[in-house]
């Protein structure tokens, strides 16, 4: 019987005898998804509907202090928890103001009034006069544009201070609440910035306009307020807005009834409470209520379609978006009945995922298929779809989506197999009785049930404020949780998909690079329907029948040989054990690890493309798109199973990572063992895989967007692309599949050297007879000396340019200018801590002489590069986005400033003293559990504990003379190198 891989192959072999060029004439037709062979894959009898849920009432975080003080103005204060929170700093504290307006209530002809109100934010308050809220900002360590910042949005604005060290300096929580409070009330409106800010926010407008989010964004909310109110106004309204016109939007809307202040971090909530009451509370309070404008979607019984095209893509790119506006409970957002259904939602996504990206697997005709529920294409109050989003080769899209469809459409009439939704839905943790979804949640009941809402920061509370998504208490998620994996079946989440997935909430839309054949809006939609009708079968996967998770483990080797821990030793690393194992293979343990039954793996071998020339290296390359999309099918089966690998670009270093939960130490080491060293190269997906990069060999590589990509190759000239560039049509079109069994089988020969990361709660005195089985056992010989082919990419001796045509329409020059160092040195912490002092202060020279004085530059700063394998050098470059006639003049002003910064004073105390106390603020006091595994992989890959600055002594030894004297050295010894990318070439 056929299969859709079956076709593939099919396709493939036409191509083999006729060329390329007959691959591209193939349709998919909707009979090719026809008949499946059959298998152990069951779907599950569709019998019962997604009841209607009582719309309860959650119960407020119990952690959380949220008030309202007489003038309207709302308050949020939370102290994180380093064991819970992902965004919490020990020592540190986020501190937001959130304006409950934003672009959609601008008045007609005055769009882009709001994003002008808050760039004014930054030039000048009440007790911040002109660039003091700036200069604030570097004095305690914090980066403006990174750190701080400010958005606005259709719905609210925000401003952002993220980071602030307040354990060492509680005064700066004083100082951040002062100036949240003047972004509230009292901003100056210096009429000197009026025309600067302009031009900047008129480039943001050039900038965006082509970019695929936008003209999503734009196509989405077609036919609605919100479309006509894009944040950033328009070129003639822009131009029109007078400072009068800023400061009665300001004084209309900014008033505290419309506002909240948010803090979040390491503080003392009462203390926070009192000091919010005293600062805002005498704020006057104002009449303005902020309209609610209702989001109506045009209305339409067929999906619509919109087509885009792209000048900066060569690839056609498929957003498949379904509206929640269809879900009533949208405005009852602080409900039980909103929080099962988003769960159901969440599952819904997960189940999606996993069924399309077997597809991508099998196929290799789609790439980077994802489904998601963010605020991506569109983030408004009513609506944020969830969006099934793909990309494929330009002349493959109609084929892609009909794939996509079928499969879609099939879960709409068999729903998911018994196997899928194994995962999700289960009567676990002791509970073998079902709960009645439909009966009240009763709270107060201690449940411990893991919930991945456990996750707070302060976004969170601005959702609250702004939309009325509350902040849930991860104790109430998991008593919510537990109602819908015991009260809700496989049948009723497929009910809730189909609700979800009706062609009325449908909107596709098809990106396409410019100048390719556009379809129309009415073909693109037909090509979505196409599959309709079509006598489907379920769909039951070839590995489905005997390849589940722990049948294929059972077919590692029975005769390996376990290998001897010849020595342990405790790291200096904390919670870090070394083992080395007989056959040369490191595995470092780490207990930092909170979470039961649990394993984290990275393995790395360090440099080991090194061994192969040039045209292996890229062979060997594309070994994870056929390696590892094998093994990620056991994940697929096993919703706690999770593996990926990686062959990096920059040293040469393959990768891999492992997380498992809830299973068994002895099928966690398994696993691990069969990914790195016992898998296979599967002939189907090489097929496909050769197809897919031959539809592509013959288009040049669009890299004019890429100025790091177009960097390395003026710093390393034509090297580079002979290293890192694609192969050509000749070369993939030899291409053997025993050819690449052959080079699979030679590349995992050897694992002397490989360093195992191996992080869990388990004893080491367990797991070890474990790690001497499968590890020990790994091969490896230890008697050959190999020879390396590759040592690195040697700097082009000479001060080269690389001059290339912009394909932006809107007039605007790109370059990356800077001083580039022959070195291999070893990495040092000093080394590191002066080259990031010349970086953060050229930023500030070039922000304060150039950015704020001159209007012709929309975008500057800096940055650095110290010496990994393979990369021989050390450079100080600066990004840029200017006008194209003023390109010349602003390279010349930057070399002036790094010329002054070597010879002059340019380099003040101040500046210096703003440096280490900002970055000593900063500096690493604690790793959380869920980043130290890559902290320990960062010491085993770079020889350093991380590749960020840890030492406070070196960072309070930095001076001056140190600074100038890097400055002189790149001037004197480096070779100057820029890349330039603009529309007058």
């Amino acid at each position: 019987m056929k299969r859709v891989f079956y076709f593939v192959i099919a396709i493939v072999i036409v191509a083999m005898i006729a060329g390329c060029g007959a691959f591209r004439k193939v349709v998919l037709s909707s009979e090719d998804y026809g008949k499946y062979i059959s298998g152990s894959m069951e779907p599950i009898p569709l019998d019962e509907k997604f009841p209607s849920i009582p719309m309860q009432q959650v119960p407020p975080n119990r952690d959380l202090t949220k008030g309202v003080l007489d003038n309207g103005m709302t308050y949020y204060i939370m102290r994180g928890d380093n064991g819970r929170d992902t965004q919490f700093q020990p020592g540190k504290a986020c501190f937001h103001l959130v304006q409950n307006t934003g672009s959609l209530v601008e008045d007609d002809h005055k769009t882009g009034v709001a994003h002008f109100v808050e760039h004014y934010a930054f030039n000048g308050t009440e007790h911040f006069p002109d660039n003091a809220a700036i200069e604030f900002m570097r004095g305690i360590g914090i980066t403006f544009g990174n750190d701080a910042n400010a958005i606005t949005t259709m719905d609210f604005t925000e401003y952002i201070l993220d980071g602030v060290p307040v354990a060492k300096k509680p005064s700066n929580i004083d100082s951040c609440l002062l100036l949240l409070r003047d972004w509230a009330c009292a901003l100056t409106f210096d009429p000197k910035h009026l025309e600067r800010e302009r031009s900047v926010i008129l480039e943001e407008i050039r900038l965006r306009a082509p970019m695929m989010s936008q003209k999503h964004c734009l196509a989405y909310l077609e036919g609605t307020r919100y479309g006509n109110r894009m944040p950033c106004g328009t070129d003639d309204d822009i131009n029109s807005l007078t400072i009068d016109d800023l400061k009665e939007y300001y004084n209309k809307w900014y008033q505290p009834q419309n506002q909240a202040v948010v803090v979040f971090g390491d503080v003392d909530v009462k203390q926070i409470e009192a000091k919010i009451k005293e600062l805002f509370g005498s704020i006057p309070r104002g009449s303005a209520q902020v309209p609610r404008y209702q989001y109506t979607p045009m209305q339409h019984s067929k999906p619509k379609s919109y087509v885009v095209t792209s000048m900066t893509n060569d690839r056609a790119f498929v957003h498949i978006c379904f509206s929640v506006t269809a879900d009533s409970l949208v405005h009852h957002r602080n409900t039980t009945a909103w929080y099962i259904n988003d769960r159901m939602r969440f599952h819904c996504i997960r189940l999606l995922t996993d069924r399309l990206a077997r597809i991508k697997d099998e196929t290799m005709l789609i790439d980077d298929i994802a489904v998601f529920n963010k605020p991506t294409i569109v983030c408004i109050k009513d609506d944020y779809p969830v969006v099934v989003q793909f990309s494929t080769s330009k002349d493959n899209w109609r084929m892609a989506l009909e794939m996509v469809a079928a499969e879609m459409e099939k879960i709409k009439t068999y729903g998911w197999t018994k196997r899928e939704t194994s995962a999700l839905f289960h009567k676990g943790d002791g509970i073998s009785i079902p709960e009645n979804i439909t009966d009240s949640i009763n709270f107060d009941k201690e449940d411990k049930l893991t919930t991945n809402i456990d996750v707070l920061n302060p976004s969170l509370m601005v959702f609250d404020y702004v939309y009325g998504e509350p902040v849930f208490d991860s104790r109430n998620c998991g008593v919510m949780d537990r109602r819908v994996i015991n009260g809700v079946s496989p049948s009723m989440a497929h009910d809730y998909y189909c609700r979800i997935t009706a062609d009325s909430n449908t909107t596709i839309l098809l990106t396409l690079p410019e100048g390719s054949d556009q379809p129309t809006e009415a073909e693109v939609v037909d090509t979505y329907l196409k599959v309709r009708g079509t006598d489907f079968e379920p769909s039951k996967y070839q590995y489905a029948e005997n390849k589940n998770f722990h049948d294929l483990l059972s077919t590692l080797p029975t005769d390996m040989t376990p290998g001897k821990v010849v020595s342990t030793r405790k790291s200096k690393l904390k919670g870090c054990t070394e083992l080395t194992l007989s056959n040369g293979v490191k595995v470092i343990i780490t207990n930092v690890c909170s979470v039961q039954r649990y394993f984290e793996a990275q393995v790395i071998r360090k440099g080991e493309l090194d061994y192969y020339a040039d045209d292996e290296a890229k062979k060997i390359k594309l070994l994870p798109q056929l390696v590892a999309n094998k093994f990620t099918e056991l994940g697929s089966n096993n919703a706690n199973v999770r593996a990926r690998m990686s062959i990096s670009d920059d040293n040469n270093d393959e990768y891999h990572y492992f997380s498992m939960g809830m299973l068994s130490a002895e099928s966690f080491f398994k696993y691990v063992r069969y990914c790195i060293a016992d898998a296979s190269i599967d002939s189907v997906r090489f097929a496909a895989l050769k197809h897919a990069l031959l539809s592509d060999a013959d288009k040049e590589e669009n890299q004019l967007n890429n100025l790091g990509y177009l960097w390395r190759k003026a710093v390393y000239g034509d090297g580079f692309g002979n290293r890192l560039g694609k192969m050509t049509k000749q070369q993939l079109e030899q291409l053997t599949l025993s050819e690449m069994q052959k080079l699979y089988k030679s590349y995992i020969s050897n694992y002397n050297g490989a360093v195992i990361l191996v992080k869990t709660n388990y004893s080491i005195k367990l797991i070890k007879p474990l790690i001497e089985k499968y590890f020990g056992s790994l091969p490896s010989n230890t008697s050959i000396v190999r020879q390396r082919k590759f040592g690195g990419f040697e700097v082009a001796h000479s001060n080269d340019s690389l001059y290339l045509k912009s394909p932006m329409q809107t007039p605007r020059t790109d370059f990356k200018m800077g001083y580039v160092l022959d070195s291999d040195a070893p990495y040092s912490q000093e080394r590191e801590i002066q080259h990031d002092a010349f970086s953060s202060m050229l930023s500030t020279l070039m922000y304060d002489k150039i950015r704020l004085d001159d209007g012709n530059v929309y975008a500057i700063g800096s940055g650095y590069h110290l010496p990994v394998h393979g990369w021989h050098d050390e450079y100080v470059c600066v990004d840029a986005v200017c006008a194209p006639s003023y390109a010349a003049t602003l390279q010349q002003k930057i070399d002036q400033i790094i010329r002054q910064m070597a010879y002059g004073d340019l380099i003040t105390p101040q500046m210096l003293n703003d440096y280490i106390n900002g970055k000593v603020a900063k500096l690493p006091r604690e790793i959380k559990d869920s980043e130290y595994l890559n902290y320990i992989a960062d010491y085993y890959k770079n020889h350093c504990t991380d590749r960020r600055i840890t030492d406070e002594k070196l960072v309070r030894a930095l001076t001056i003379d140190k600074v100038k004297a890097l400055a002189r050295e790149y001037l004197e010894k480096g070779f100057k190198k820029q890349v330039v990318v603009s529309t007058d070439i």
